[in-house]
């Protein structure tokens, strides 16, 4: 089994219905349809090749420090 992590996004209420909806439609949970749909969306756009490592780690650092600025905020 593959290791996995998790990804918290906000999205609006709408969306989450509907992709809610479509995830019962197709049989799945939530997790694996939007998995599945980003999956999907990164090999047709090649997406997976266009980032090195060192691009993605200091977007994930990147990511981490908007993350607790934004944390701090709202602890205030």
């Amino acid at each position: 089994m593959s290791k996995r992590t998790q990804l918290n996004i906000n999205i609006s209420p709408d969306l989450l219905r509907d992709l809610k909806r479509a995830a019962i439609k197709s049989g799945k949970n939530l997790t694996t349809f939007v998995t599945e749909i980003l999956e999907k969306e990164m090999i047709q756009n090649n997406s997976f090749e266009s980032i090195d490592s060192n691009e993605l780690l200091l977007f994930e650092e990147r990511l981490k420090s908007l993350e607790d600025h934004v944390y701090l905020l709202k602890s205030k």
